[in-house]
């Protein structure tokens, strides 16, 4: 399977539209300005998303109790057999390897259920695959926790909607998936050693129905960056320049 067939599914939700600026600034900066990306969400933006952006309104936003239900009204009508699903906090924080991403797009089959594109998996219960050099491909075992994850993935679509139970919401499907998904016979792949990319939640819980603070140097919660790593200097002071972000005490905030 080449990669550009696979499509690059990004959901938000309107308390979080304002930060698909800090997002697709770096996807585009670390994956490239030519990839086309898909954006699934409800009230259409009030600014302007880049050019290898589609803006996708699947109606009036529901709540986070309807989160798996608005996922399976999607994916339903959709004819990809796999395709990359992405949420909006997770911001991008250095080149995504191509080598790799296109080693593992090349192993999909019906029976890879997903396939982690961080470094989250190599932290779990896994079996080497195969040694490939510079990284290992590697495989959770069946009782692994976090079969089920929403961080960057290559997602079989049958996969995806077999553990996808209405009314539920986003941490809800995690958790619970964790016990539906053991021992399911499906390969969850992954690599160890290197990595398709470091990601990090850039956004800091702060409360409020649109929190606007961003945490970019993995401060308040550095578990939530991988390996604890920050967003580079070099990529903030772009960010500043460009009117994306502007400082807020220690953190930033994305200017509206």
């Amino acid at each position: 399977m080449a990669t550009q067939d696979l499509n690059v599914y990004v959901f938000t939700s309107n308390d979080y539209l304002h930060i698909l600026r800090p997002f697709s600034f770096l996807l585009n900066k670390f994956w490239s300005p030519e990839q086309q990306v898909k954006i699934v969400g409800f009230q259409t933006p009030d600014f302007d998303l880049p050019e290898n952006y589609e803006f996708i309104s699947i109606g009036e936003q529901r709540g986070l109790k309807y989160w798996t239900d608005d996922h399976i009204d999607f994916f339903k009508n959709i004819e990809d057999e796999y395709f990359v699903h992405m949420l909006e906090n997770e911001f991008f924080l250095k080149p995504l390897d191509m080598s790799i991403y296109n080693d593992l797009v090349s192993r999909l089959t019906p029976q890879i259920g997903r396939v982690d594109l961080t470094p989250g998996p190599s932290q779990r219960s896994n079996n080497l695959v195969e040694n490939r050099g510079e990284y290992d491909i590697i495989e959770l075992t069946q009782d692994a926790s976090y079969r089920l994850a929403l961080r960057f993935n290559i997602w079989n679509k049958d996969y995806l909607m077999k553990y996808l139970v209405r009314g539920e919401d986003c941490w809800e499907y995690e958790v619970k998936g964790i016990e539906r998904s053991k021992n399911d016979g499906y390969q969850i792949m992954a690599t160890d050693r290197q990595y398709v990319m470091h990601i990090m939640d850039g956004v800091a819980m702060t409360g409020g129905k649109r929190p606007n603070i961003l945490d970019l140097r993995a401060r308040l919660h550095p578990e939530r960056s991988s390996f604890q790593l920050p967003l580079d200097e070099g990529t903030i002071e772009e960010m500043l320049d460009c009117n994306i972000i502007a400082p807020k005490g220690q953190y930033y905030e994305v200017v509206l």
